[in-house]
């Protein structure tokens, strides 16, 4: 879901995306063979998504149905409507 209709979000997520890379290092072994944890997939994209003024924030919660995982990210123009709100 995109919250606001600037797209600013895709030149900035565009750019960050070009310096991750194609893969993130598989670090971990499930069931059904290796993955990346949240671990690697945080380190190997925060930076570049910071130096382009995205930040990538993800909120857990359990409810009757399951555990969920929500996933937003937030561009410049977020940001820096958010200026006052602590980090």
């Amino acid at each position: 879901m995109i919250v606001t209709g600037d797209t600013k979000i895709f030149a900035a997520f565009i750019q960050a995306r070009g310096e991750i890379g194609a893969t993130v290092a598989k670090d971990a072994h499930g069931n059904y063979g290796k993955y990346a944890t949240l671990a690697a997939l945080t380190e190997a994209t925060a930076a570049p998504l910071a130096k382009y003024g995205c930040a990538l924030v993800q909120e857990a919660s359990v409810d009757e149905s399951g555990a969920t995982v929500a996933t937003w990210l937030y561009d410049p123009v977020c940001l820096a409507d958010s200026a006052g709100v602590a980090t």
